[in-house]
């Protein structure tokens, strides 16, 4: 319980009580006993307090305030809840596109590329695989991994020439 005193003008005031960290229900039904009328409840998301308990209150512990001074108890929703995002196909976009867009959507990209050899034309730096792979659900802050061409190769490829005839015959 909490000792009561009253001010110079004769209003009761009383310490706020130590709600860390308590439910919500507990925490109001401490600042009742302790003669506070005036509770408002906010709620907020927290990464550290669990849904239901209060994160703090306004005025905060030990403060001494008016028995009907509001006394704001902020009360956890818990972990804010971000959906899931959607990782886009960048097979066949350049390198710095594919960067831009897959971050945009709050994805992280490897800085370390793996380039392989392209059999077909493209050209060096165009994404030709990723992971995890594109129209995947991801929590956002996932890393991609992508895949990148090192570019077409110049192949040489012999013609054949016609043989020449050997058998001594002019054609």
């Amino acid at each position: 319980i909490i000792p009561m005193m009253k001010n110079g003008a004769g209003i009761e005031i009383a310490a706020v009580c130590d709600l860390l960290p308590d439910r919500v229900t507990a925490a109001a039904e401490k600042l009742e006993k302790a003669g506070f009328t005036n509770i408002r409840e906010v709620r907020q998301s927290s990464d550290t307090v669990a849904a239901d308990n209060v994160i703090k209150t306004s005025p905060a512990y030990p403060d001494k305030v008016s028995k009907d001074e509001v006394i704001t108890i902020f009360v956890s929703t818990g972990k804010e809840q971000v959906p899931d995002v959607t990782v886009l196909n960048m097979k066949g976009v350049d390198v710095a596109t594919a960067v831009k867009q897959l971050t945009d959507l709050g994805l992280t990209v490897d800085s370390e590329y793996t380039y392989v050899n392209s059999n077909t034309y493209t050209s060096r730096g165009v994404v030709v695989d990723q992971s995890p792979a594109g129209e995947t659900s991801v929590s956002p802050g996932t890393e991609v991994k992508l895949t990148l061409s090192s570019g077409y190769r110049d192949l040489t490829i012999p013609l054949a020439l016609p043989m020449e005839a050997t058998t001594g015959v002019d054609i």
